[in-house]
């Protein structure tokens, strides 16, 4: 099979599978979607289902087992989810090349995807980030010292199931003793936590340094974008973002992005080094007001929910991802198109809201900035996701009404 027409298979659901399958489309590139649910991604006029005779995959699937019975001789790989990436990180050889995927090694995934041992990694590698400690490490520092944290939060080890489980990323507690009684009922539950300090703030003082490293390890693209607003507003999902100029995707200017004396582009390109990482990449850093530090949050190791807005704006890490596990040539890297915005509704309109309360912006300037910005869903040319959507959440709202009523 010529290596231009070798269809692409996206594992996962939602708005990131959403996301990747406009981004391939974009270039031609056939592609199967073969996650059972797919959401929002089978209203879209880019959905195509996997074969005739193929069973969806589900998650909790064997992925190597699935994939030995899938009907085509070679395909490339995109997993969308991180328990899809840990999977398709340690496919056995034989699987590797009928499926082919520029992914980090499998310990690399577990790194990144496992918070304690994650912040446990930054320690060694002396990146700045915000003091993580096991429930255990806490007493005994307390105990020692007096030395807890000005403020905290837990935060699970396993960041998507907890997500998916509570509908939140993190919990915020109140002191030690809080902490260890959350502690004990997460425990109680099944969910593995830690206790991190918590970064004080605004939305806008995350910032997501996004790209591709190379199957060598060369860092081929990189994409900043600064938070704007977040729902939920201390632990929460980018509701609002600009796109900014960053060294290394075609921008001559770091002034967006780096500070005197700090510059977020090259502690991820610390971070990814010491990792060994290669594959598609996502950083989330917080600036903290007390030394003007960005420190490390998160590192997604696949693609994320504003996948296509990178690409729209400059930096198409799955078109790289797809011709680099094809070993073909990536090309230069193009401009970033700075002063971009997109903005995710079903999000930002409780965003707006919060902050409306503490003197934010009036209604028609919030609007303004919504019929202005991109969305990741809503597109004028594949409608059928955004209606749907829309229907959901203003049918959730109405239900909400009625039961109060």
């Amino acid at each position: 099979m010529p290596a231009e027409r070798v269809p692409a298979l996206v594992l996962g659901t939602g708005v990131t599978a959403l996301g990747v399958a406009r981004v391939l489309a974009r270039h031609g590139i056939p592609a199967w979607h073969a996650t059972e649910r797919p959401d929002h991604l089978r209203h879209s006029r880019y959905y195509t289902p996997p074969p005739a005779g193929c069973r969806p995959h589900r998650f909790g699937d064997d992925l190597a087992e699935w994939l030995d019975r899938f009907p085509a001789e070679r395909a490339v790989l995109f997993p969308c989810a991180d328990s899809l990436l840990l999977a398709a990180s340690g496919l056995p050889p034989a699987l590797r090349e009928r499926f082919p995927a520029v992914l980090p090694s499998c310990g690399v995934v577990l790194t990144v995807i496992d918070k304690e041992r994650f912040g446990r990694f930054l320690v060694q590698a002396a990146i700045p980030h915000p003091r993580t400690l096991t429930g255990a490490e806490l007493e005994g520092r307390v105990a020692a010292t007096g030395d807890g944290f000005e403020s905290a939060f837990l935060k699970p080890r396993d960041s998507q199931g907890f997500f998916a489980r509570h509908g939140v990323k993190a919990v915020r507690v109140d002191g030690e003793a809080e902490a260890a009684r959350r502690l004990a009922e997460l425990s109680a539950q099944g969910d593995e936590m830690v206790v991190q300090e918590y970064v004080p703030g605004l939305a806008s003082a995350h910032l997501f340094v996004d790209g591709y490293v190379d199957r060598n390890g060369a860092v081929r693209a990189v994409f900043a974008r600064r938070r704007l607003r977040m729902y939920p507003p201390d632990f929460g999902n980018s509701s609002y973002m600009v796109s900014l100029a960053a060294p290394g995707g075609g921008s001559r200017s770091a002034s967006d992005v780096a500070a005197a004396g700090d510059d977020p582009v090259q502690t991820v390109r610390r971070l990814l080094s010491a990792l060994g990482f290669v594959g598609i990449f996502s950083v989330e850093l917080k600036r903290d007001e007390r030394d003007g530090v960005h420190k490390v949050l998160e590192l997604n190791a696949r693609p994320w929910w504003y996948v296509e807005f990178a690409a729209r704006c400059g930096v198409d890490v799955c078109r790289l991802a797809y011709l680099d596990a094809l070993n073909r040539p990536l090309g230069d890297p193009t401009a970033v198109r700075p002063g971009r915005t997109l903005v995710y509704p079903p999000y930002d309109f409780p965003a707006w809201r919060h902050e409306r309360a503490r003197n934010g912006i009036p209604f028609l300037r919030w609007l303004w900035q919504v019929c202005r910005a991109e969305q990741p869903v809503w597109r004028w040319n594949d409608p059928l996701p955004g209606v749907l959507e829309a229907t959901r959440v203003v049918g959730g709202r109405l239900r909400r009404i009625r039961r109060r009523g």
